[in-house]
């Protein structure tokens, strides 16, 4: 059996990590989550976390009344950060792959009448040809962060250590979930 430790690949020693999840459409409390680990400004909403690795663990869409936003802000945050040395990770959860697969039933109703409805937010939201599902079809399942004994590994929901060993290290999970995307569009992840 293999030691899923093996599988996990060392990363340098970022000077601080913080991880956030199901920021769920919900732009307010997530720039103030983000705030708290010392990542944005509170007032202005900009990255001031310099070198530090911020993760987000996925489930930024559905549920709250701005998920677009949400986005938006992280994508911009991603750059901001990059600029600064830092970094900011965004990984996929079951909501962003449920928009993915044309599943919008969590999808705030404003909002998808502010996006001219279902069939326009699922057209978006397709991952090889919608704007905004081929960007997060770029997103990762699962990362890594973290130096020698403080390797982390950071995924939506888990990852079963028989998966884990099917596919032999991250990198090859991450292009395995973004080709079944890809390919299928509403298959289960592997």
């Amino acid at each position: 059996m293999l030691a899923l430790s093996a599988l996990l690949p060392a990363y340098p020693h970022p000077s601080s990590v913080c991880a956030v999840g199901d920021l769920h459409g919900d732009l307010q409390h997530a720039l103030a989550a983000l705030a708290l680990c010392g990542a944005v400004d509170p007032e202005t909403g900009s990255w001031v976390g310099g070198a530090m690795t911020v993760v987000q663990t996925g489930d930024v869409l559905d549920r709250g009344n701005n998920s677009l936003g949400v986005l938006r802000a992280l994508w911009r945050l991603q750059a901001e950060a990059e600029a600064a040395g830092g970094e900011l990770v965004l990984l996929l959860g079951n909501h962003e792959l449920m928009n993915m697969q044309g599943k919008v039933h969590y999808v705030h109703k404003a909002e998808l009448a502010a996006e001219g409805g279902a069939g326009a937010w699922k057209r978006r939201m397709q991952p090889t040809v919608g704007d905004l599902g081929a960007a997060l079809l770029r997103h990762d399942a699962a990362a890594v962060r973290g130096g020698g004994a403080c390797r982390t590994l950071f995924v939506h929901a888990g990852v079963r250590l028989s998966v884990a060993e099917r596919f032999g290290s991250v990198e090859r999970l991450n292009e395995a979930v973004r080709a079944q995307i890809a390919a299928r569009g509403d298959g289960d992840l592997p």
